[in-house]
């Protein structure tokens, strides 16, 4: 995700509404360290799949998320 790659993207008032992202990036990325067993990213995802009409952009979450190779490696 190279948008997070920069500490301005919290200031930043057009990348605000991303900020539940960045949190859901950042807790699979502990996660993934502290317990690399966890099946959270599955989880994220079939409770968003089992809610669409929760609108995913509002939260900051780009279309077909899941697609992205930070997350496919997990939900693999």
């Amino acid at each position: 995700m190279p948008w997070l790659q920069h500490a301005s993207v919290l200031n930043d008032s057009a990348q605000r509404r991303k900020r539940l992202y960045v949190v859901l990036v950042s807790l699979q990325s502990v996660l993934a360290t502290i317990s690399p067993g966890s099946r959270w990213a599955q989880r994220l995802y079939g409770l968003l799949a089992e809610h669409p009409s929760v609108p995913l952009a509002g939260m900051g979450i780009p279309d077909n998320w899941y697609e992205d190779d930070f997350w496919s490696a997990r939900l693999a």
